[in-house]
């Protein structure tokens, strides 16, 4: 059995070089039936892409995140969305969506707070 990318790109290959005269009802049921997988393969993309493992961020893997958005889980304050954008030997600053400053302490990662790339579910 083929895979959905090949199955695509068959059927995208056969339009683009359709030697092959189809009625004009085959025609509409082709097009749809292509339609229709391009829209599975997105779903199966954004459904593969959700259950992808989302281990906590260490220490070396955050400093590599300054500028991007980081999901923090803290022990006291809640789950928000930060940008980190400060890193010190000591800890690091990420900057929340109201413009505050939330301090990341090297020392309590995974005690105070977790960080991940991804909203955890």
């Amino acid at each position: 059995m083929k895979t959905l990318d090949e199955v695509i790109a068959y059927f995208d290959n056969q339009t683009q070089q359709r030697h092959v005269y189809l009625t004009e009802d085959a025609e509409v049921i082709y097009n749809d039936a292509l339609h229709y997988l391009k829209h599975l393969q997105e779903y199966y993309e954004m459904s593969r892409e959700h259950h992808e493992p989302n281990p906590p961020l260490t220490w070396d893997e955050l400093k590599q995140m300054e500028g991007k958005p980081v999901w923090v889980e803290f022990e006291k304050n809640g789950n928000h969305w930060l940008i980190i954008t400060d890193i010190k030997s000591n800890g690091a600053v990420g900057r929340g969506v109201y413009g505050e400053n939330a301090p990341l302490y090297k020392d309590c990662i995974g005690t105070d707070w977790q960080a991940y790339r991804k909203e955890k579910s």
